[in-house]
């Protein structure tokens, strides 16, 4: 996975990913944050986005899977 990939960094210099683990009510809700968005980019990628949109999808695959890993640890 892209370290901290540009399209997700606010002015700010924070991740998007970031600032939704801290003002999220809880850790099932991020969860849902990202499986939503993955399904929303691998459903409109043929038609939008394209492989960038993949890649998003991917990004937050991958973060999503950190997240259950860490649950299960």
């Amino acid at each position: 996975m892209e370290e901290n990939p540009q399209r997700y960094v606010g002015l700010s210099g924070q991740q998007v990913k970031d600032v939704l683990v801290d003002f999220a009510p809880s850790p099932e809700w991020v969860k849902g944050c990202y499986w939503s968005n993955i399904v929303k980019y691998v459903l409109r990628f043929k038609n939008k986005g394209g492989v960038a949109d993949l890649k998003k999808a991917k990004d937050y695959l991958e973060w999503l899977i950190e997240e259950e890993e860490a649950e299960n640890d």
